[in-house]
Protein backbone atom coordinates (compact mmCIF):
# COMPACT_ATOMS: atom_id res chain seq x y z
CA UNK A 1 0.00 0.00 0.00
CA UNK A 2 1.34 3.41 -1.02
CA UNK A 3 0.29 5.59 1.91
CA UNK A 4 1.28 8.88 0.29
CA UNK A 5 -0.98 7.95 -2.64
CA UNK A 6 -3.71 7.00 -0.17
CA UNK A 7 -3.49 10.41 1.51
CA UNK A 8 -3.67 12.20 -1.84
CA UNK A 9 -6.60 10.01 -2.90
CA UNK A 10 -8.52 10.72 0.31
CA UNK A 11 -7.98 14.49 0.03
CA UNK A 12 -8.93 14.61 -3.66
CA UNK A 13 -11.97 12.39 -3.21
CA UNK A 14 -13.18 14.31 -0.16
CA UNK A 15 -12.88 17.62 -2.02
CA UNK A 16 -15.04 16.26 -4.83
CA UNK A 17 -17.74 14.33 -2.98
CA UNK A 18 -18.12 16.67 0.01
CA UNK A 19 -18.29 19.89 -1.99
CA UNK A 20 -21.73 21.47 -2.57
CA UNK A 21 -23.52 19.95 -5.53
CA UNK A 22 -27.04 18.91 -6.54
CA UNK A 23 -27.06 15.79 -4.34
CA UNK A 24 -25.47 17.26 -1.21
CA UNK A 25 -27.64 20.38 -1.36
CA UNK A 26 -30.72 18.21 -1.92
CA UNK A 27 -29.85 16.20 1.21
CA UNK A 28 -29.40 19.33 3.30
CA UNK A 29 -32.61 20.76 1.88
CA UNK A 30 -34.53 17.58 2.64
CA UNK A 31 -33.22 17.60 6.20
CA UNK A 32 -34.28 21.22 6.63
CA UNK A 33 -37.67 20.79 4.96
CA UNK A 34 -38.62 17.49 6.61
CA UNK A 35 -36.35 15.77 9.16
CA UNK A 36 -33.39 13.42 9.37
CA UNK A 37 -35.58 10.38 9.97
CA UNK A 38 -38.05 11.26 7.21
CA UNK A 39 -35.16 11.72 4.75
CA UNK A 40 -33.30 8.48 5.56
CA UNK A 41 -34.75 6.61 2.57
CA UNK A 42 -33.60 9.46 0.32
CA UNK A 43 -30.13 9.25 1.92
CA UNK A 44 -29.94 5.48 1.38
CA UNK A 45 -30.97 6.00 -2.23
CA UNK A 46 -28.13 8.47 -2.84
CA UNK A 47 -25.60 6.08 -1.29
CA UNK A 48 -26.88 3.13 -3.33
CA UNK A 49 -26.81 5.10 -6.56
CA UNK A 50 -23.28 6.34 -5.76
CA UNK A 51 -22.19 2.70 -5.43
CA UNK A 52 -23.71 1.93 -8.83
CA UNK A 53 -22.02 4.99 -10.37
CA UNK A 54 -18.66 3.94 -8.94
CA UNK A 55 -19.00 0.50 -10.55
CA UNK A 56 -19.98 2.10 -13.87
CA UNK A 57 -16.88 4.28 -13.76
CA UNK A 58 -14.45 1.59 -12.55
CA UNK A 59 -15.52 -1.06 -15.05
CA UNK A 60 -15.64 1.24 -18.07
CA UNK A 61 -19.40 0.86 -18.50
CA UNK A 62 -19.80 4.63 -18.37
CA UNK A 63 -17.40 5.14 -21.29
CA UNK A 64 -19.31 2.47 -23.23
CA UNK A 65 -22.64 4.10 -22.42
CA UNK A 66 -21.47 7.51 -23.62
CA UNK A 67 -20.58 6.08 -27.03
CA UNK A 68 -24.31 5.64 -27.66
CA UNK A 69 -25.64 8.51 -29.82
CA UNK A 70 -27.38 11.25 -27.81
CA UNK A 71 -26.62 9.45 -24.51
CA UNK A 72 -25.08 12.56 -22.92
CA UNK A 73 -27.93 15.02 -23.67
CA UNK A 74 -30.51 12.42 -22.62
CA UNK A 75 -28.67 11.89 -19.34
CA UNK A 76 -28.54 15.64 -18.75
CA UNK A 77 -32.24 16.01 -19.53
CA UNK A 78 -33.16 13.27 -17.04
CA UNK A 79 -30.85 14.87 -14.48
CA UNK A 80 -32.53 18.25 -14.95
CA UNK A 81 -36.05 16.84 -14.53
CA UNK A 82 -35.16 14.94 -11.34
CA UNK A 83 -33.29 17.83 -9.74
CA UNK A 84 -35.96 20.40 -10.57
CA UNK A 85 -38.55 18.00 -9.12
CA UNK A 86 -36.57 17.65 -5.86
CA UNK A 87 -35.97 21.41 -5.71
CA UNK A 88 -39.74 21.95 -6.09
CA UNK A 89 -40.57 19.45 -3.32
CA UNK A 90 -38.07 21.03 -0.94
CA UNK A 91 -39.08 24.58 -1.80
CA UNK A 92 -42.78 23.85 -1.27
CA UNK A 93 -42.44 21.54 1.74
CA UNK A 94 -45.10 22.03 4.40
CA UNK A 95 -44.27 23.98 7.54
CA UNK A 96 -45.82 22.56 10.73
CA UNK A 97 -47.50 25.85 11.72
CA UNK A 98 -48.61 26.80 8.23
CA UNK A 99 -49.76 23.51 6.76
CA UNK A 100 -48.99 24.45 3.20
CA UNK A 101 -47.19 22.50 0.46
CA UNK A 102 -46.25 18.87 0.06
CA UNK A 103 -45.70 16.60 3.07
CA UNK A 104 -43.89 13.67 1.44
CA UNK A 105 -40.06 13.94 1.36
CA UNK A 106 -38.01 12.56 -1.55
CA UNK A 107 -37.78 8.79 -1.24
CA UNK A 108 -35.36 5.97 -2.04
CA UNK A 109 -36.15 5.93 -5.77
CA UNK A 110 -35.55 9.66 -6.08
CA UNK A 111 -32.23 9.26 -4.26
CA UNK A 112 -31.34 6.39 -6.55
CA UNK A 113 -32.04 8.43 -9.67
CA UNK A 114 -30.36 11.66 -8.59
CA UNK A 115 -26.80 10.29 -8.70
CA UNK A 116 -27.37 8.03 -11.70
CA UNK A 117 -28.24 11.11 -13.72
CA UNK A 118 -25.87 13.57 -12.00
CA UNK A 119 -22.70 14.33 -14.02
CA UNK A 120 -20.90 15.52 -10.86
CA UNK A 121 -21.31 12.06 -9.31
CA UNK A 122 -19.43 10.43 -12.20
CA UNK A 123 -16.67 13.04 -12.12
CA UNK A 124 -16.31 12.62 -8.35
CA UNK A 125 -15.35 8.98 -8.86
CA UNK A 126 -13.66 9.09 -12.25
CA UNK A 127 -11.12 11.82 -11.44
CA UNK A 128 -9.45 10.28 -8.34
CA UNK A 129 -9.66 6.74 -9.73
CA UNK A 130 -7.74 7.85 -12.82
CA UNK A 131 -5.20 9.92 -10.89
CA UNK A 132 -4.18 7.52 -8.10
CA UNK A 133 -3.06 3.90 -7.78
CA UNK A 134 -2.79 2.73 -4.18
CA UNK A 135 -1.28 -0.70 -4.94
CA UNK A 136 0.93 -0.54 -8.01
CA UNK A 137 1.41 -4.29 -8.49
CA UNK A 138 -2.30 -5.15 -8.10
CA UNK A 139 -4.34 -2.62 -10.13
CA UNK A 140 -7.68 -4.43 -9.79
CA UNK A 141 -7.36 -4.80 -6.03
CA UNK A 142 -6.19 -1.19 -5.86
CA UNK A 143 -9.36 -0.05 -7.64
CA UNK A 144 -11.54 -2.10 -5.25
CA UNK A 145 -9.83 -0.52 -2.23
CA UNK A 146 -10.24 2.96 -3.74
CA UNK A 147 -13.94 2.37 -4.34
CA UNK A 148 -14.48 1.14 -0.78
CA UNK A 149 -12.66 4.16 0.67
CA UNK A 150 -14.57 6.56 -1.59
CA UNK A 151 -17.96 5.04 -0.72
CA UNK A 152 -17.22 5.15 3.01
CA UNK A 153 -16.33 8.82 2.67
CA UNK A 154 -19.44 9.50 0.60
CA UNK A 155 -21.67 7.77 3.16
CA UNK A 156 -20.21 9.92 5.94
CA UNK A 157 -20.35 13.22 4.03
CA UNK A 158 -23.87 12.66 2.67
CA UNK A 159 -25.07 11.86 6.18
CA UNK A 160 -23.40 15.01 7.52
CA UNK A 161 -25.08 17.16 4.87
CA UNK A 162 -28.46 15.71 5.89
CA UNK A 163 -27.67 16.35 9.56
CA UNK A 164 -26.69 19.94 8.72
CA UNK A 165 -30.05 20.57 7.09
CA UNK A 166 -31.88 18.93 9.97
CA UNK A 167 -30.02 21.16 12.45
CA UNK A 168 -31.22 24.23 10.56
CA UNK A 169 -34.77 22.93 10.96
CA UNK A 170 -34.21 22.54 14.70
CA UNK A 171 -32.59 25.96 15.15
CA UNK A 172 -35.14 28.04 13.24
CA UNK A 173 -38.57 27.23 14.70
CA UNK A 174 -40.29 30.20 13.06
CA UNK A 175 -42.38 28.74 10.19
CA UNK A 176 -41.80 31.80 7.98
CA UNK A 177 -38.02 31.46 8.39
CA UNK A 178 -38.37 27.74 7.74
CA UNK A 179 -40.24 28.48 4.52
CA UNK A 180 -37.46 30.81 3.39
CA UNK A 181 -34.81 28.20 4.17
CA UNK A 182 -36.70 25.62 2.11
CA UNK A 183 -37.05 28.01 -0.84
CA UNK A 184 -33.37 28.92 -0.48
CA UNK A 185 -32.29 25.28 -0.70
CA UNK A 186 -34.53 24.78 -3.73
CA UNK A 187 -32.90 27.73 -5.47
CA UNK A 188 -29.43 26.48 -4.48
CA UNK A 189 -30.22 23.15 -6.14
CA UNK A 190 -31.13 24.91 -9.37
CA UNK A 191 -27.97 27.02 -9.12
CA UNK A 192 -25.80 23.95 -8.55
CA UNK A 193 -27.42 22.25 -11.53
CA UNK A 194 -26.61 25.25 -13.70
CA UNK A 195 -23.06 25.17 -12.36
CA UNK A 196 -22.67 21.55 -13.43
CA UNK A 197 -23.97 22.37 -16.93
CA UNK A 198 -21.65 25.36 -17.27
CA UNK A 199 -18.72 23.21 -16.17
CA UNK A 200 -19.55 20.58 -18.77
CA UNK A 201 -20.02 23.21 -21.47
CA UNK A 202 -16.70 24.92 -20.75
CA UNK A 203 -14.96 21.54 -20.78
CA UNK A 204 -16.17 20.76 -24.30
Amino acid sequence: MNYSELLGFVIATFALIASPGPTTIALAGSGAAYSFRASCNFLFGTITSAAVVSVFVATGLLALLLTIPYATPILLMISSIIMVYIAYKIGTAAQPKIGLGHSQPPGFTTGLLINLSNPKAYVSFATPLAAYELISDAPIFSTVVELIVALIMLTITNTLWLILGNQLKNVFHNPIVGRRINVGFGLLMIASLLGVFLGLTSGN
